[in-house]
């Protein structure tokens, strides 16, 4: 956000500065309100996107047990893959990402991020030095389907490490008790905590 409102900033400094200089200020100034509304839309999207996980958090238990739970229209499963697009707008000093609300992922849509990609191939690489390489990516992701994610991944996002941890410390008990040892306290501690978070 910071670095958003760092190019806002430079732009508003540019349009000051060709108006003080009776140079044709309308465009820069126009462009200011672009990012402006950018910065806006991205403040509001990011606040939708964590509310959503929230009520999927909130519907944990179903998810996990294989019902289906509707939120914002969505109808969803723990096996559910959802997608975002992202569209860029550069500024000058930073490079401004919006994502989309998260959609259902549909694989023969070709279509759905067609917006963000033409937002993106037009105002997307005017940020130095980076505007380039970020934008030419982000028109790879949305041309492809876009950033995908699955609604486990979203519900639960450390279960599989905290799976794979479980098991390691399990096999390294199970190891020290074939060899007549008393596990350590060390180990039993780390096996409880393991426990206690994969049952969140």
């Amino acid at each position: 956000m910071f670095s958003d409102l760092v190019g806002l900033y430079v732009l508003m400094i540019l349009t000051l500065s060709w108006y003080v200089g009776h140079l044709p200020w309308e465009l820069p100034a126009l462009y200011s309100a672009l990012v402006l509304t950018a910065i806006i839309i991205k403040t509001q999207r990011e606040y939708q996107r964590g509310r959503f996980i929230t009520q999927l958090k909130s519907c944990r238990g179903e998810l996990r047990s294989g019902s289906t739970v509707l939120i914002d229209g969505l109808m969803l499963r723990y096996d559910s893959i959802l997608t975002t697009y992202h569209l860029t707008i550069g500024a000058i000093a930073s490079l401004i990402k919006v994502p989309s609300l998260y959609l259902l992922h549909k694989p023969e849509d070709k279509h759905a991020g067609i917006f963000y990609t033409g937002v993106s191939l037009i105002f997307g690489w005017w940020t130095f030095p980076s505007g380039v390489s970020l934008t030419t990516y982000n028109l790879y992701k949305n041309t492809h389907g876009g950033e995908t994610i699955s609604i486990k991944d979203l519900v639960d996002p450390n279960l599989e490490n905290n799976t794979d941890k479980f098991k390691r410390l399990k096999a390294r008990l199970e190891l020290e008790i074939q060899k007549n040892l008393k596990p350590s306290p060390i180990n039993l501690k780390k096996s409880v905590e393991a426990i206690k978070s994969l049952k969140k």
